[in-house]
């Protein structure tokens, strides 16, 4: 190998080497209108809740520590501590190609030059969205209390080849060959940004934050 190729491979793998680390999940108060419930010293409600989501345990736990942290209900307990339940219902979702990003030129050289270590450089952008519906339940009848709405919750993060399912060539041949396999795997890898939107956007609506639909008068 000549110094010059061997020189342009090493300024590719410095400049994508950033692209390698896993972006960190978003905290809850860097999401719009979460921070503010923070200086809130009195719960919204006084009821004691518990969450419920059987389409996803995983968020159920993420909403129920959102709801532990910030005071919107007096306490989150088990179902059978509580007076109301709060039920997540899965409506629809959606998992999308946006393009590639500024490392995919780069990633280009580096993959003529030495192929298997562009894989790991997260050069694609994809994005996962969910809208829920959300009830507030009488623990004791059953009797719905309250229905909640809002537009849906979104996701959005760059991957590398095996974040979203390796395909050989991928780095030419994606969208048109990703298949039903890789929409899953692209799901997987963005859940965790996702149902952190979802708490974000389960507090903002249960506090009467302004793209909510629960406010003071609607309260149960």
């Amino acid at each position: 190998m000549t110094r010059r190729p061997a020189g342009l491979l090493l300024a590719c793998a410095a400049f994508c080497a950033a692209g390698c680390a896993a972006p960190p999940v978003p905290e809850l108060d860097s999401f719009p209108g979460v921070a503010e419930l923070g200086a809130r010293r009195a719960p919204r409600s006084p009821r004691r809740v518990a969450v419920e989501c059987r389409e996803d345990p995983a968020l159920e736990e993420e909403v129920a520590s959102a709801l532990r942290r910030y005071p919107v209900f007096a306490r989150v307990v088990p179902a059978a501590e509580a007076d109301t339940i709060l039920r997540l219902r899965l409506e629809d979702q959606g998992v999308r190609f946006l393009g590639t990003n500024d490392r995919w030129g780069w990633n280009v050289a580096l993959w003529l030059y030495a192929w298997f270590p562009s894989w790991w450089v997260r050069d694609e952008d994809y994005e996962v969205d969910q809208r829920w519906a959300l009830t507030l339940s009488s623990a004791a009848s059953g009797e719905t209390l309250l229905r909640m709405e809002y537009d849906r919750s979104r996701a959005r993060r760059p991957l590398d080849d095996f974040e979203r399912g390796w395909i050989l060539w991928g780095i030419w041949r994606v969208p048109g060959a990703l298949g039903q396999a890789n929409w899953r795997r692209v799901r997987r890898s963005l859940a965790p940004y996702l149902r952190r939107a979802v708490a974000a956007d389960v507090l903002g609506l249960l506090a009467g934050h302004p793209d909510g639909r629960w406010t003071e008068e609607t309260d149960p």
